[in-house]
């Protein structure tokens, strides 16, 4: 969590009315869409029909930050908010519709926005007239200010226990959208977190936490729980504009897969594209279609603040896809095989740890080197990690960080290889003798896999080693 101070945030009981006359009020770009239903809705109404005319009514706490634009931020209150000002706007009181009128970014919200008004005038007219029973002005909220964005959600993620908190994703993807300088660009930053967020092949949790967290503090050797607000978090201070961004400090983008030099001729460097169209500009060279698989990001960067980090994660959510989940023409069908047999093995807690293990080596591997000699790095790094899997009959969550640490880290190896006969040379003196002990040989690891795994009867295979691979073979 974010380090902040109680003494910083402010608080004060205000009215709905004036929160909702409040010209600057806005629900910021990382606010999840407006998602009460006639659920949510029906009991605020019966309870609101309930009360005296004159009696005072509190409502809770809304949590509100000022922004660099001098705008209000709604971080906690947007979905009560919301519904108090539909039912402002349909009793008559165009004044408190203010926060109606701005322009809300998602089809959800704006369907939601629609549903809740008719049924609410639907209730409305049941009861007669369309006076409300209470005044805005006898509705009061405890509304925190906070100086800072991050104390804010710190304050939010702290107090939350109605309804669903805030995932740290949520939290890191506030943090980033701050220090974009330009609202259009803000908001397609936003739009595309939300695409990915809803993809069901990889999880956002999954990918910034299990598979590039991990990676780059497994490649530091740091073994302590990942907490993707601090592992993520900004190196830059404030927002800025830019148009262009220097690679100084990261790895040239992989658009050239080779290169070769005649110094005997006259513009004797020949730079050969990979797999992708580009084409010349002054000064320049221009990729066609979407970019973002060659932006020149490393997993182990320092991360800045802003779009970079939305770019940034764009490019390994495509990277994951591209090697886990779509067809690839750079995966042999060897690597096809082994990745979709290993798959079948993430069938229990167990076996899934070290899959997240495997997996993000793989990502980690290939972020680096590119697809060279991917059939053997794989196959040894499958033997490496699954030895873990292979000598326990049961895997603890812990067991693995314990085993990255004390035994083989695969992370480490591949951030310090400098070509991958290195790891290969590495995982051979690590795996030597180590599956004799149940006759599997370190020897043939890639012929047992090609020849045994890979069987066209998968159940004789079974009963055959059965003995041997109980642990992670997934045939009953």
């Amino acid at each position: 969590m974010y380090n902040h101070s109680v003494s910083n945030i402010g608080a004060r009981i205000l009215s709905l009315g004036q929160l909702l006359r409040d010209q600057t009020l806005v629900i910021p770009h990382y606010q999840r869409p407006y998602t009460w239903t006639e659920k949510q809705v029906s009991p605020l109404l019966n309870d609101l029909w309930k009360i005296e005319k004159d009696q005072t009514l509190i409502m809770g706490s809304v949590i509100l930050h000022k922004n660099v634009s001098n705008e209000t931020e709604i971080v906690d209150g947007q979905q009560r908010l919301t519904t108090f000002a539909i039912l402002g706007l349909l009793a008559g009181k165009e004044e408190d519709n203010k926060l109606l009128k701005m322009d809300f970014p998602h089809e959800i919200s704006k369907q939601n926005i629609r549903a809740n008004a008719s049924y609410i005038q639907k209730f409305i007219d049941r009861k007669g007239n369309n006076q409300l029973p209470v005044s805005f002005e006898n509705i009061f909220f405890i509304v925190i200010h906070a100086p800072e964005l991050d104390d804010a959600f710190s304050f939010f993620d702290s107090q939350n226990t109605r309804g669903k908190k805030l995932e740290d994703y949520d939290i890191l993807k506030a943090h980033h959208l701050r220090y974009i300088g330009d609202d259009r660009l803000a908001e397609h930053c936003a739009v595309r977190w939300e695409a990915m967020q809803k993809d069901t092949s990889v999880s956002m949790k999954l990918l910034l936490e299990s598979i590039l967290g991990r990676g780059r503090k497994w490649s530091r050797k740091e073994y302590d729980e990942v907490d993707i607000k601090k592992e993520f978090k900004s190196q830059r201070f404030r927002a800025k504009k830019a148009d262009t961004y220097p690679v100084n400090r990261y790895q040239q983008p992989p658009v050239f897969g080779k290169w070769k030099y005649d110094p005997l001729r006259e513009n004797g460097l020949d730079l050969i594209f990979r797999l992708t169209d580009a084409a010349y500009k002054i000064n320049g060279l221009q990729v066609s279609g979407d970019g973002v698989g060659y932006l020149p990001f490393q997993v182990n960067q320092a991360i800045e603040g802003g779009e970079l980090f939305f770019w940034y994660t764009q490019k390994y959510y495509r990277l994951y896809q591209e090697i886990f989940v779509m067809p690839n023409d750079d995966r042999s069908a060897y690597f096809g095989r082994l990745l979709a047999t290993v798959s079948r093995f993430n069938y229990n807690s167990g076996s899934n740890y070290v899959y997240e293990c495997f997996t993000g080596a793989i990502l980690f591997y290939v972020d680096k080197f590119g697809y060279e000699q991917i059939d053997t790095i794989a196959t040894y790094l499958f033997f490496s990690c699954y030895y873990l899997r292979f000598k326990q009959s049961t895997v603890q969550y812990a067991s693995v960080f314990k085993y990255v640490r004390e035994t083989f880290n695969p992370f480490s190896l591949i951030q310090k290889a400098g070509y991958p006969d290195y790891i290969i040379n590495r995982c051979e003196t690590f795996l030597e003798g180590k599956y004799r002990e149940d006759e599997i040989h370190a020897k043939g690891i890639r012929s047992l896999i090609s020849a045994k795994l890979f069987s066209d009867d998968p159940e004789s295979v079974y009963r055959k080693y059965k003995t041997h691979l109980p642990a992670i073979l997934p045939f009953n």
